[in-house]
């Protein structure tokens, strides 16, 4: 039901009780879990009606260059939809006002940007400072692959303490044998979220033909590794953590296969992050309204696509079936 082709054969999957009694499934060994509605509703973080703005998270969108202010915007999007009680977008400073029209809701940390627009190694003090003052951080989306771009990320990674989301261009910059080590030192909560291209190059050690034949084994090794979370995305996402067993996302729909989709991800699991959540729990949440935003979208737009701004306008269909 979970793997290559089998997802094509697969119609309505249904998780049903056929009466194992209680004490044979507690004490069954468990390889993999599959996450479902109920397990999402249990996981959201809940709030008194008395919650203030600073309890529900302070995140970070490290994001955007000239060419790919989009990605940015959709990361942010999802972190405000998600629930952030505040939310930065960290940019090339030419960006600033397009930004500022674009999303009301967002406050942006403008950033020296280089000739090519993109955010400038020589900011990475002033990001380093702002980053103490944040619950998680989300990174990569639109960021650029110069040498500059490499570098900054790599001070951030190292350097900071703060639960991270890694995607995207940032993923890009750790893909050798140094970003590797930057994440096996790190401490903090991490979760990185390569699809299957960007999978083979961080681990180095897996061919895409590897990986389509036993995707499972490969994402829990690649998170031993680098002492990560890895959420392996694809039309059955894989959540991996150092010492767990995998858990597994069926949510989502194909019409979502078109870019933008992992910016949107990347803020939802910010968010998560920001609320306290482990890596395990907020990247596992983050696939599952994640990908059943993306089935709301289709149900309400109808077509063949679904975009990703539309994902994050279903966002809040979802939280209300989580209640």
């Amino acid at each position: 039901h979970f793997r290559g082709e089998g997802i094509d054969y697969t119609g309505t999957l249904s998780v049903a009780d056929i009466g194992f009694p209680t004490d044979v499934i507690a004490d069954a060994e468990c390889k993999a879990e599959l996450i479902t509605q109920n397990w999402g509703r249990n996981k959201l973080p809940r709030y008194p009606r008395s919650v203030h703005k600073m309890d529900r998270g302070k995140v970070l969108i490290v994001a955007g260059s000239a060419s790919m202010l989009g990605a940015a915007l959709l990361a942010a999007k999802g972190a405000v939809r998600t629930g952030a009680g505040l939310t930065t977008l960290a940019i090339p400073k030419s960006l600033n006002a397009a930004i500022k029209g674009a999303i009301p809701e967002v406050m942006t940390l403008p950033l020296a940007d280089s000739d090519a627009g993109e955010i400038s190694p020589a900011s990475i003090e002033s990001l380093l400072g702002f980053a103490e003052t944040v619950d998680s951080i989300g990174i990569g989306p639109g960021l650029g692959r110069s040498d500059g771009v490499r570098d900054g990320v790599r001070q951030l990674v190292r350097q900071s303490k703060c639960p991270m989301v890694i995607d995207a261009d940032a993923l890009y910059a750790l893909s050798d044998e140094t970003g590797r080590e930057i994440l096996r030192e790190r401490h903090s909560p991490t979760v990185m979220t390569p699809h299957i291209g960007e999978f083979v190059r961080i681990s180095a050690e897996e061919s895409l033909d590897d990986l389509r034949r036993d995707a499972w084994s490969a994402a829990l090794s690649l998170s031993e590794n680098l002492k990560s979370t890895v959420l392996l995305k694809g039309p059955a996402t894989m959540i991996a953590s150092p010492g767990s067993h995998l858990s597994v996302n069926r949510s989502g729909h194909p019409a979502m296969s078109q870019g933008g989709m992992g910016d949107v991800l990347t803020g939802i699991i910010a968010t998560f992050l920001g609320e306290g959540m482990t890596a395990h729990d907020a990247a596992g949440l983050g696939a599952f309204v994640h990908g059943r935003a993306g089935e709301w979208g289709f149900r309400n737009a109808g077509s063949r696509t679904v975009t990703a701004s539309e994902v994050v306008d279903s966002l809040a269909h979802v939280f209300r079936e989580l209640g």
